[in-house]
């Protein structure tokens, strides 16, 4: 019996049975655990999605009311939009939608409202996101709300101070992403920065010694680009004799070094020949002048109290030297330019009046002086060396505006701005008289930041 007793035969079975049986039981519960925290984390991004999602619903109806694509007028006959395969991608094996409806519209005072509603889903997880948004029913525009704060600069997007640039005036941006305003070497912003949309940590990007006023949270403003105008058709051609030919009209060869216009004309070209002028008389009334092709290397003198606009289809060629110049005021004098290749002027060129270019690029070089108002439908609006802009504004909110040195005075107005060098952008007042008929009148806009319903 003893032997039995002290018999150890199958102790290291039933302790390596025991050591499976515990270690099987500890990796059971710790599965159980790694799936609860993988049911949670998963939950957790959902929940997070869902919020994106119901976000990126809000801006995309923004996007269409500005677009204006949503008749707010009939808001009662408006289907719930839901934006699903062909706006989201499908995340971890599920397609997010966003249903969105508009509220509204809700009258106070000058300004009717609106509220934006977008419920995001993804998986079983919905969250909702909410913007108000109203409509100035009283007239005005953004350019009229900017000047009221003193903006020297408004960007949609990002704002880029290098060198020693500098904004003289308050600073508007849309975006509230991190790094959207950057500043580096010694730029700077002396006046209000304000931020359309909630204020997050890291929207400004500067070094530690540049000291700059604590953003303001504003709601969005935007401003949409300008129409450019319907061309004049109808107008009479120049009688064909001296320097007409074939409705080209030809300043400069000899005995023609100089012309004058008397009446509205409807062009296939006009060259203006270096030293020669072309003189045209507005009289007493507004003077409409359509011409294919500019091709300019002297001199447009304006003279008469009535104001003068140039449509130019096709092509404008502005060479060193040129100049188009009134006898009186600068906002009697407008060039509505249609074509696509890039506006270059440069090497003391001169418009004394407003330029809006359609759809093409803008660079004024170093020497150009434009003393009027810049629009711009293009991609690119750049102003270098020692151009020459007075209380001005630079309307291009479809645009890329570049300054590289010189000073800049008024109100810029652009997608993305971007400064370097030693330049300035100066805020100055620019009266409402001197720019309100060269803008057709819109709605103005103003949404308010998101957030959670």
């Amino acid at each position: 019996m003893k032997k039995i007793i002290n018999n150890e035969k199958g102790i290291a079975l039933i302790a390596v049975l025991l050591m499976i049986t515990v270690i099987s039981i500890l990796a059971i519960a710790l599965m159980g655990v790694t799936a609860t925290n993988v049911k949670l984390s998963s939950g957790e991004r959902d929940y997070q999605s869902a919020y994106y999602i119901a976000e990126a619903g809000v801006n995309l109806k923004m996007q269409e009311i500005l677009s204006g694509t949503v008749d707010l007028d009939r808001l009662e006959s408006v289907e719930p939009s839901i934006y699903r395969e062909e706006k989201f991608e499908e995340s971890f094996g599920n397609q997010p939608k966003a249903i969105v409806t508009i509220e509204g519209p809700v009258l106070t005072n000058d300004l009717t409202n609106y509220k934006i509603v977008s419920t995001g889903t993804i998986g079983n997880r919905s969250r909702t996101a909410v913007s108000s948004f109203s409509i100035n029913t009283a007239g005005g525009s953004c350019i009229d709300k900017l000047q009221e704060e003193d903006v020297a600069v408004f960007s949609n997007g990002k704002i880029t101070l290098t060198g020693s640039a500098t904004i003289e005036g308050a600073a508007w941006t849309n975006m509230s992403d991190e790094n959207t305003i950057t500043l580096t070497g010694s730029g700077r912003i002396t006046g209000d920065i304000f931020i359309g949309s909630s204020l997050r940590d890291n929207i400004i990007n500067k070094p530690h010694y540049i000291n700059i006023r604590e953003p303001k949270s504003k709601p969005k403003l935007y401003c949409e680009p300008e129409e450019f105008p319907i061309l004049p058709s109808n107008l009479p051609r120049l009688p064909d004799g001296g320097p007409v030919n074939n409705n080209i009209l030809t300043v400069g060869s000899w005995p023609y070094q100089t012309y004058t216009i008397t009446e509205d004309a409807s062009l296939d070209q006009i060259r203006i020949v270096s030293h020669s002028t072309l003189t045209i008389d507005t009289g007493n009334s507004d003077r409409l002048i359509r011409v294919k092709e500019l091709n300019q290397a002297g001199h447009i003198k304006v003279v008469g109290s009535g104001s003068l606009s140039i449509f130019i289809e096709d092509k404008f060629t502005f060479v060193g030297g040129s100049s188009i110049l009134p006898n009186e005021n600068v906002d009697n004098i407008s060039i509505f330019y249609a074509g696509e290749e890039k506006f270059t002027a440069a090497g003391g060129t001169s418009i004394h009046g407003s330029l809006h270019a359609k759809r093409s690029d803008v660079e004024l070089g170093g020497g150009t002086s434009l003393k009027g108002h810049l629009i711009s439908g293009g991609k690119n609006v750049k102003v270098t060396g020692g151009a020459q802009a007075d209380s001005q504004l630079i309307y291009a909110p479809n645009s890329k505006v570049t300054l590289e040195g010189g000073v800049r005075t008024g109100t810029i107005i652009a997608n993305e701005f971007e400064g370097s060098g030693a330049t300035t952008a100066k805020f100055a007042p620019v009266e409402k008289s001197e720019y309100d008929h060269f803008f057709s009148e819109k709605h103005q806009f103003q949404f308010d930041p998101v957030y959670e319903q």
